[in-house]
């Protein structure tokens, strides 16, 4: 990452030095209508932090004719808003749209300032004329970058649901939501019903993958929102996550938040992670009356997060490691005190599904113990073959 100096007050074109290499690819395809081509969106975002962009986003204030002409082909998005492809050898795939909302015409700058309008964040409301570098901002969005805070653009937000979990998933990029932004979520809970439930899971997963993941969660149950979606999750609120001598932190919730910051500083795997979150959610199944212990939460458990992730469609992967992790837990943080041949198995077992890593750290962050150098040698002799283990494999033949 490059030191993001230019974010300041005064700055108002991008200094090419800090503009992506492809750029300069594309100003010889686009030739003579530069000055009405812009980049866009998290590209300017990622311009503005220091980052090479995911992705070039661009937007023109052009007749589709010319875009044709320049070779372009026209993609039906099944959206509002026109999008137009090109592929390239040398920069892949590139995507030019219209403005949002309005067919492009005379007016630059307003339909421009349109399609920013109807954006989601301020901070992807930006845009630079690809010509001149000139920056255009008219919601302050540098500034909220420059502060780290997710502020809805205008009232357009509303018009897609899904911002609402976007904006929780930007939450896990260190960034905080806006007290405004805030209330606004609060009043789309009733469009929330209506957005894919597979959609909602790829926001999830994609939040799982960031700096802080657990702040999906937190801006979630803070919401208030999609309780008929993540009801396990709004429930582990009102549930002890056991004896106060044992868990000083309160709810099952605050001790699942924990449990995620510490294995999100050991791992990027994003089912690891949401595993570890969800590892102890059966214990939103606990009869009130054996409160505030939990026994046999982690069978309970089993049933809840496959419940939880069949709900969002989950992939299978995704449900193997939080279901297994949820299963073992328990038995995990009890491995020293097996007999050796109950170890092995178990150690086997979890050598099978590739689940020892994910499992070592989910219990070394809810006990607080590394259990790992008691299982090396365990899951050494899991991955022999027959040969290393001095056997013959016509030893087993028919058996």
């Amino acid at each position: 990452m490059r030191d993001p100096s230019y974010l300041t007050d005064s700055l108002s074109t991008i200094p090419p030095a800090s503009m992506p290499a492809q750029i300069q690819t594309l100003t010889g395809i686009l030739k003579t209508d530069l000055d009405k081509v812009f980049l866009v969106g998290g590209c300017v975002r990622d311009i503005l932090s220091g980052r090479d962009p995911e992705d070039i986003d661009l937007l023109a204030v052009l007749p589709p004719k010319r875009l044709l002409d320049l070779g372009f082909t026209y993609v039906d998005p099944k959206t509002t808003i026109p999008v137009f492809t090109m592929h390239r050898g040398d920069l892949g795939k590139i995507e030019i749209a219209l403005p949002r909302g309005k067919e492009s015409g005379p007016g630059a700058m307003s339909d421009v300032r349109e399609d920013l309008r109807r954006r989601d964040f301020t901070i992807n409301a930006m845009a630079c004329r690809l010509s001149t570098g000139e920056l255009i901002d008219p919601f302050n969005g540098r500034r909220d970058l420059k502060d780290r805070v997710i502020r809805h653009v205008s009232e357009a937000f509303a018009e897609d649901p899904l911002r609402v979990f976007r904006a929780f998933r930007f939450a896990c990029k260190g960034f905080t939501i806006a007290p405004e932004t805030m209330d606004l979520i609060r009043t789309m809970d009733p469009e929330l019903q209506h957005i894919p439930p597979e959609r909602i899971y790829n926001e999830m997963m994609k939040a799982m993958a960031e700096e802080r993941p657990e702040r999906f969660f937190i801006y979630l149950v803070k919401s208030g929102v999609s309780r008929d979606v993540f009801r396990e999750i709004h429930r582990m609120l009102d549930v002890v996550a056991g004896p106060p001598e044992y868990h000083p932190e309160g709810s099952t919730f605050n001790h699942a938040v924990n449990v995620l910051k510490f294995v999100a500083g050991r791992t990027r795997c994003r089912y690891t992670r949401l595993a570890a979150f969800l590892h102890d959610i059966g214990k939103v199944e606990t009869p009130e009356n054996e409160l505030p212990r939990h026994i046999g939460h982690e069978k309970r458990g089993i049933e809840v997060v496959q419940r939880f992730l069949n709900r969002l469609k989950g992939d299978n992967r995704c449900r193997k490691v939080c279901t297994e992790i949820a299963r073992h837990h328990m038995k995990a943080e009890r491995f020293r005190h097996m007999r050796r041949g109950k170890q092995m198995r178990f150690v086997n077992i979890l050598h099978k599904m590739d689940l020892i890593d994910p499992l070592l750290h989910v219990v070394e962050a809810d006990y607080g113990k590394d259990i790992s150098p008691v299982v090396a040698p365990f899951r050494e002799v899991a991955g022999y073959n027959t040969a290393e283990l001095g056997l013959s494999p016509e030893d087993f033949e028919g058996k």
